[in-house]
């Protein structure tokens, strides 16, 4: 496998080629445990992982930046009691995380969105992972400025 390193600028570009390559042309996501943290390393602290249960959202790891955007911690459960004083959530509702993972998992597709407002720039990629039964895990990325 290829590593990522220095090849791209934009880190949700990066980590959405990785996430392509692992889960090639025949298949519409890769599997959890291929994600390898490592081949993306410089991208990792502006990245998430979901894991889909059917109780809900849960937050199985996630970098740096993006704990400082969401303020989602480890095994931390995404749901409409998520409360925490962290720059997204001044900005807009928990329900609004929690819509965009659902349409991860209703439309089986990457979701790929930038925003700019009077307060944010930001740009987050949503990205499927799972098995033949369905989507088990979301790997984000999300990169931010604060205006």
């Amino acid at each position: 496998m290829e590593i990522y390193v220095g090849k791209e600028k934009r880190i949700a570009n990066v980590v959405t080629e990785h996430w392509s390559d692992i889960k090639g042309p025949d298949r519409d996501w890769p599997e959890r445990h291929e994600i390898d943290t490592a081949e993306i390393m410089e991208s990792w602290q502006h990245c998430f992982i979901i894991e889909v249960k059917d109780q809900g959202y849960i937050c199985e790891n996630a970098g740096e930046k993006a704990v400082e955007f969401y303020g989602f911690e480890k095994k931390t459960c995404i749901d409409n009691k998520y409360a925490i004083d962290a720059p997204f959530l001044r900005l807009y509702k928990i329900d609004a995380v929690i819509d965009k993972l659902d349409t991860v998992i209703e439309s089986k597709c990457p979701i790929n969105e930038e925003e700019e407002s009077e307060s944010v720039k930001m740009r987050q990629v949503l990205l499927p992972l799972g098995n033949k039964e369905g989507i088990t895990h979301i790997l984000g990325v999300i990169t931010f400025k604060l205006l």
